[in-house]
């Protein structure tokens, strides 16, 4: 006589226990001697840290500031902390620069570098010379002004580093260049500034093109070079014209 076979036991699931909350979370054996679910004051001083977190358990995550710029401008001196238009007080005078360690300078201001706040200072020598020494803007601690500059001297520093073409037209003969330049330029509705550069006054056009004394095609300075040579061209027309 047949029979059936017994019937298989039913299967049962295993349920996965639920991870343990953060805040009953503590160091296993294997992980400073402690167990789950601890009792609070065990392993007191100690942090636990979860698993890809790279953080403490109940601890919100730091917000990373932006400490960098803060720490710089923190960190400079009161002489770095000017403004553009505070360093050109300074120039064309006479001054006395006291430096770290000590160390002092006296000559004439000749540019204050916008960027590094170095100060460019030029010292006539008996022999007609002139002596250039450039200090540190993160080394000035202080700058007192000794002489105020005439028109003579803010020539004579002006004439520096003029280019040699500069220096065979008469100071009243550049500035009548570049006001006459100056005047074609505005006529034509081309934007143009003037500011104080190394050679002496150049003019700015739209922010994007300077023109150094003596104000012609070849002294035009610009990154762009589409703009420089449409200018170049329109001020070689410019003199044609006016000979």
């Amino acid at each position: 006589m047949l029979t059936a076979p017994p019937a298989a036991p039913p299967r049962t699931r295993r349920r996965r226990a639920p991870p343990a909350s953060p805040a009953r979370l503590a160091h296993a054996p294997g992980n400073g001697g402690l167990r789950p679910g601890a009792p609070e004051g065990a392993g007191a001083g100690r942090r636990c840290v979860l698993p890809g977190s790279g953080r403490a358990a109940g601890r919100a995550p730091r917000r990373r500031r932006r400490g960098r710029e803060v720490l710089d401008i923190g960190n400079m001196n009161d002489w770095q902390k000017k403004t553009p238009l505070d360093w050109e007080t300074y120039l064309n005078k006479m001054v006395k620069v006291a430096a770290i360690e000590k160390h002092e300078y006296e000559g004439w201001v000749l540019t204050v570098d916008p960027i590094s706040a170095s100060i460019v200072l030029a010292t006539f020598l008996e022999n007609e010379k002139v002596s250039i020494s450039v200090v540190l803007g993160h080394a000035v601690q202080e700058v007192k002004i000794l002489k105020e500059g005439d028109d003579e001297m803010k020539q004579r520093l002006a004439g520096i580093f003029a280019p040699e073409e500069s220096k065979a037209y008469s100071p009243a003969e550049l500035e009548k260049r570049k006001n006459d330049l100056k005047t074609w330029l505005e006529a034509n509705h081309i934007p143009v500034t003037e500011q104080q550069g190394e050679s002496g006054r150049m003019l700015c056009v739209a922010g994007v093109l300077t023109i150094d004394p003596p104000y012609g095609p070849e002294e035009c300075s610009s990154s762009n070079e589409i703009i420089l040579s449409r200018v170049q061209g329109l001020i070689q027309g410019y003199l044609e014209k006016q000979q």
